[in-house]
């Protein structure tokens, strides 16, 4: 029987999406994000705790990456994790990342202010109310929807994805 292994991450793209191809001609992309964490600490002040992970995502799901996805768009991610372990120069090194089973574009946004830590009694990242309500409309993309849904069929990459896990790159 399998463990539970499942995350769900939300976060912003700190770079450009990296496309590779394994050699079975799959295609994948490594995707960083950022994700924010905002807590009030003991003394009332509000507090900002950020992480940065790797997503590797694959097949026809990476070439939707790779055409829509840019520097700083939000993405919402569910997969697993995965570890991989290797000797370098006799010294032990390993990494975890997430895999991608799905993944949802978030919508575009122009210039939407938020405060960077909010006062206390605020909710975190709520819109300040100078915001301008016409600039929370996603621009709309000719022949694109404004956000995108993608599933990952993995059954389809489970071969060159195994390939990919194993390789020293990772």
């Amino acid at each position: 029987m399998n463990n539970l292994n499942t995350v769900l991450i939300e976060g912003t793209l700190t770079r450009d999406p990296e496309s590779k191809s394994l050699s079975a001609g799959v295609n994948y992309c490594r995707l960083a994000i950022a994700n924010n964490r905002y807590y009030c600490d003991a003394h009332g002040e509000w507090k900002q705790e950020t992480s940065y992970f790797y997503i590797y995502v694959y097949g026809v799901v990476a070439e939707a990456c790779i055409k829509r996805l840019r520097k700083g768009r939000g993405i919402r991610v569910t997969g697993r994790l995965k570890q991989n372990t290797w000797t370098d120069a006799g010294v032990r090194r390993e990494v975890v990342f997430i895999i991608a089973e799905h993944i949802e574009f978030q919508p575009e946004r122009r210039s939407v202010m938020r405060e960077e830590v909010p006062e206390p009694g605020r909710i975190p990242g709520e819109l300040n109310t100078t915001a301008n309500m016409a600039d929370l409309e996603p621009p709309k993309e000719e022949g694109l929807d404004a956000d995108v849904d993608v599933v990952v069929d993995t059954a389809d990459v489970d071969d060159s994805q195994q390939e990919m896990e194993n390789s020293p790159e990772f």
